[in-house]
């Protein structure tokens, strides 16, 4: 996780309480290491159930909007966090609409602010939007959110919302993550009292048990001094528009001319051999189209990249065109079946590995497809 003063990390939950029951200590720690935090909360929780003893006894969901606010905002002094808005007010709002809060409606409310919206009625599309602002205002180095776990459907819609934003400005995500296989793994134990107190100031959630455990109507746990992260959306090492980076442009350029030899070489000995039959069976052309697509599919995986990829394939029809063309006395490629589909078949493979959409790419469209289906709900 980002921790250099120069940092600047977004938190972005549906409910008051996530950020301080998930990344309370983080959030702590990154505050004393002089790391930027900003906190956006979606709803002010109004769907959310009052705990036996709250401040107040009323399913009012102006009343119970305004007492978590206030806790909110306490908790969030605790943890040293200075920079906290809500996602739909004037300044968390995609231009051109009006301001207004996001409603939680997890259960049944008897008033809210005729002003708000539902969560639930909200695409995810506008929620990303509303937090462009802040993202574009702000500049983060990464976003937290949510990751792994049973979500409710609000907290499903802010995950989508998040990555789709992540993924259009290309900024580190990362997600809290429940279970052992997490890439982080943040010791908190120096901040466990903070998140512990900033816990407490939530009495209308949960209640806080002698600060080791705490528990709610709906759930509870351990206060653990470990909170757990992963990578959901980092920011690719050997992206395309990242490979020429004064860093990394000598590696990058070496790395390029291995794959254009190797291609070279590949083309070279599969076109030489791409006549051999043995007992009725072309293993020249068979092994020939099996050496090119592990060659540049294995690149475009492994590489990140189209660069690796596209080189090798450069030499490998740089390699075909001196085979045929060039070499003196040439007769490799006789105008039979094999030699018609050794002019064709490695080419569709290299043509189809270079302009198969990225994992980027299929992501977008799965996020976009997502936000379809919330537009029609």
């Amino acid at each position: 996780m980002p921790s250099h003063k120069r940092d600047r990390v977004l938190f972005v939950f549906a409910y008051p309480g996530d950020e301080t029951k998930y990344a309370g200590g983080t959030i702590a720690d990154m505050v004393a290491n002089r790391v930027a935090v900003s906190v956006v909360t979606v709803t002010r929780g109004e769907g959310l159930p009052l705990v036996s003893g709250a401040p107040i006894d009323s399913t009012d969901g102006v009343q119970v909007a305004s007492l978590r606010s206030n806790e909110l905002h306490d908790a969030l002094m605790v943890l040293g966090v200075t920079d906290h808005r809500y996602l739909g007010s004037s300044v968390a709002r995609a231009s051109g609409r009006n301001p207004r809060p996001y409603t939680s409606a997890l259960n049944a409310i008897q008033n809210v602010d005729p002003m708000s919206r539902l969560l639930v009625d909200a695409s995810v599309v506008e929620v990303a939007e509303d937090l462009k602002v802040v993202v574009e205002m702000m500049n983060p180095d990464a976003i937290v959110s949510y990751g792994s776990g049973e979500l409710t459907h609000e907290q499903q819609i802010v995950r989508e919302a998040v990555a789709s934003v992540a993924l259009s400005e290309k900024i580190n995500l990362f997600g809290i993550w429940e279970g052992q296989d997490a890439n982080d793994q943040v010791d908190v134990s120096k901040y466990l009292p903070k998140k512990i107190k900033a816990m407490e100031k939530f009495r209308s959630l949960w209640v806080v048990n002698e600060g080791k455990t705490w528990h709610s109507p709906v759930s509870g746990g351990d206060i653990s001094s470990v909170e757990t992260f992963n990578y959901i959306r980092p920011r690719r090492i050997h992206d395309d528009s990242n490979i020429t980076t004064p860093r990394n442009a000598i590696f990058a350029f070496i790395a390029v001319l291995f794959a254009f030899a190797w291609g070279a070489v590949v083309g070279v000995v599969s076109t030489l051999a791409h006549n051999a039959v043995v007992r009725g069976i072309p293993i020249g052309i068979i092994a020939g189209i099996a050496a090119i697509s592990t060659l540049v599919v294995g690149l475009r995986i492994v590489g990140g990249t189209r660069w690796f990829a596209g080189a090798a394939s450069l030499g490998f029809m740089g390699a075909l065109f001196w085979v045929i063309y060039l070499l003196p006395n040439s007769s490799i490629m006789a105008n039979n079946v094999l030699g018609n589909i050794w002019n064709v078949i490695p080419l569709v493979v290299i043509l189809l590995t270079l302009t198969f959409p990225s994992s980027d790419t299929l992501e977008r469209l799965r996020i976009q497809r997502q936000a379809a289906k919330s537009l029609q709900q």
